[in-house]
């Protein structure tokens, strides 16, 4: 998770530096209406995903753990890629909304699922977490920065974005086959073995 979440935020370091050039691009005497809007609309979906994920937590007792990290980070890569493809403002106040969505989802998620670990590790896994996050997002800036006077906006944020995902898909993987290892032998044994990871969370 926490490999994944630096390359998240190296993802993220693109779009934050290809936001400001694009819209630039696209209406060059208002360089911050698109920009502006965009980061608007985005707030708004991340504080909608979070309320009612927090709303489901309540009602059910369940979280959306280590897999909902992952397609969360799939979700945001995608729509941020989307973003600077110039579909028209309908599509692209969806996008923005999703995106935020998608945000809130990955925020939730993997700081409680860090917060499930056992107390000797929670404080080295957050300090590492970081860590990594800061040094993926400031060496995502010098990267993208450079990267940005050479190409364009929309294929320096897929190249970036496009490797948040595959190393979500790997995650993902991962955690779905250690998800089926925890469930079979509680299948096998019954209820005696109930606590052995039928809860599903990754360890």
């Amino acid at each position: 998770m926490v490999v994944l979440r630096s390359v998240d935020t190296f993802g993220s370091s693109s779009h934050n530096a290809a936001l400001p050039v694009h819209s630039a691009a696209l209406d060059a005497a208002h360089p911050a209406v698109f920009v502006s809007a965009f980061w608007c609309l985005w707030a708004l979906g991340n504080v909608a995903a979070q309320q009612v994920i927090q709303r489901y937590v309540e009602r059910t007792g369940r979280t959306v753990g280590a897999p909902g990290f992952g397609y969360g980070t799939c979700l945001m890569s995608v729509a941020f890629v989307l973003a600077f493809a110039g579909f028209p403002w309908a599509a692209t106040v969806v996008i923005a909304l999703a995106a935020g969505a998608a945000d809130g989802l990955t925020e939730v998620s993997y700081t409680s699922h860090l917060q499930t670990l056992p107390t000797d590790l929670r404080g080295h896994a957050f300090g590492l977490s970081a860590t990594v996050e800061n040094l993926g997002f400031g060496v995502g800036m010098i990267l993208v920065a450079a990267a940005l006077d050479r190409y364009s906006p929309l294929t320096v944020v897929a190249w970036s974005h496009g490797a948040a995902v595959v190393v979500a898909v790997v995650f993902l993987v991962r955690v779905s086959g250690l998800r089926r290892r925890a469930g079979v032998p509680a299948a096998r044994s019954g209820s005696d073995r109930s606590g052995t990871g039928c809860d599903g969370r990754v360890r």
